[in-house]
């Protein structure tokens, strides 16, 4: 079987054999010609796009492959009468190789189809059974106790929870309380304060003038109006007495007594 090239492949062949003389052509004239710089810029841009052109372009995609039909008789071989000549369509791939068209064998495929083992999936089946509840009046009474108990526990818990709360805001406001009194100042303070300061206009009487000396002194200021300060001094070892040894016991000779449990004396009861 003789096969012949298709004409489109050719024309395209021929087409490109030309792009690629003249590109050769005008690179030689590029070399070969003296030209201005701008005229030389141009010229090698129609090159180069001539270029990009014959390099990104590819021929005609091929054709889908062909299909030729065949026709085959299929004589019963034996003695019945009746003869059914069957018409068998096959189809032939064409494979194209360079611009020719190539006829390929087909390969026959078998007839067998693959078994595939299925092996079927057993569930475990439970049947449902009967469940039967006896209610009696004993049953009825502990499940009513039962949940009057859980109730009163509910409640319970609720109630401690409330006074646990309660406790904690007390405890709170007495622990603010105490740091607000620290954190007061007292009027004695403010008037040392004033004392202290630079240009104060206040005038400040000793009371007593002369302390006795030897004795230990506390010191408290009253303000009597805007402008006088009593400075009182107080001593504080006054009306303190100091510890006296109590004499001992005159036994007139005879031995102290003996200590409870010693000696073979009872306890006292």
């Amino acid at each position: 079987m003789t096969l012949w090239p298709r004409k489109g492949g050719t024309m395209a062949s021929f087409f490109r054999l030309v792009l690629w003389a003249s590109l050769l052509i005008g690179v030689l004239g590029l070399l070969s010609v003296d030209l201005t710089l701008n005229a030389e810029m141009t010229y090698a841009g129609i090159l180069l796009i001539l270029l990009a052109y014959l390099m990104f372009s590819g021929g005609e995609p091929a054709p889908q492959p062909r299909k030729s039909m065949s026709k085959a008789r299929i004589e019963d071989d034996g003695g019945d009468d009746d003869e059914h000549p069957d018409s068998i369509e096959s189809e032939v791939p064409i494979k194209r190789t360079r611009g020719v068209d190539v006829v390929t064998e087909q390969e026959e495929s078998s007839d067998e189809e693959a078994l595939v083992e299925v092996q079927a999936i057993v569930e475990d089946v439970v049947e449902a059974q009967e469940y039967v509840v006896e209610i009696d009046a004993q049953s009825m009474l502990e499940t009513e106790i039962d949940t009057v108990v859980e109730t009163r526990r509910t409640t319970q818990d609720e109630i401690r929870s409330e006074v646990e709360k309660r406790r904690r805001r007390q405890l709170a406001k007495i622990r603010g309380d105490t740091l607000r009194s620290r954190h007061i100042r007292t009027g004695n303070e403010e008037l040392r304060e004033l004392i202290k300061q630079s240009g104060s206009v206040l005038q400040i009487i000793d009371e007593p003038e002369s302390p006795k000396p030897g004795h230990p002194y506390g010191r408290i200021l009253i303000q009597i109006d805007e402008k006088r300060v009593i400075k009182l001094r107080i001593p504080l070892d006054e009306g303190l007495r100091a510890a006296e040894e109590e004499p001992a016991l005159d036994f007139g000779g005879l031995p102290p007594p003996p200590l409870p449990g010693e000696g073979g004396l009872p306890l006292p009861p």
